[in-house]
């Protein structure tokens, strides 16, 4: 029983080493799409909404340049394009939206200062609607800038990984 037992977890070891050592990066053809799968659509035109009341207007201007910008950044893999939907009291569900808004955060870690949260997604896990919270105390442009620019990197990120190790090529 005993070497059994050892058969089966030497079994294993080789068979999660094998797994581990194979390629994870997808080819280059299959990157726009991976990428813009789990994320929004190919050719989506997501409608942005801020809440009322949270930013000023020129944290907002700056906001919408930087999507702006991130979008045509993020052109050469995935055609994402923002549309200004102006302000809302709340957060917003529905097809292509993401809602910038503030949220309490109780921690100094920089990398915690903002959240990617998803309202909806779609049967193939295509981004439908959500949410960035950005740390209510942050007030100093260029650091909201980068927050947002990473936050939207990391999600992109996120999304073209989990996708990955889905099975979804």
């Amino acid at each position: 029983m005993k070497t059994s037992f050892y058969a089966l977890i030497l079994l294993l070891f080789f068979q999660a080493a094998t797994v581990m050592g194979q390629k994870a990066e997808p080819a280059a053809s299959n990157r726009a799409a991976l990428e813009a799968s789990f994320f929004w659509p190919q050719d989506s035109t997501v409608k942005v909404y801020f809440v009322r009341g949270l930013f000023t207007s020129e944290q907002k201007q700056m906001l919408w340049q930087t999507l702006e910008s991130w979008a045509q950044r993020a052109a050469a893999t995935a055609t994402i394009r923002f549309s200004y939907a102006g302000e809302t009291d709340g957060l917003i569900d529905c097809l292509a939206c993401l809602t910038v808004t503030r949220q309490e955060v109780y921690t100094n870690d920089s990398r915690r200062q903002a959240s990617f949260n998803r309202l909806r997604g779609g049967r193939a896990g295509q981004l439908i609607s959500a949410w960035i919270g950005l740390n209510r105390s942050l007030t100093d442009l260029q650091k909201l800038r980068v927050l947002l620019v990473r936050t939207l990197d990391a999600e992109r990120l996120l999304a073209a990984s989990v996708h990955e190790t889905s099975g979804h090529h």
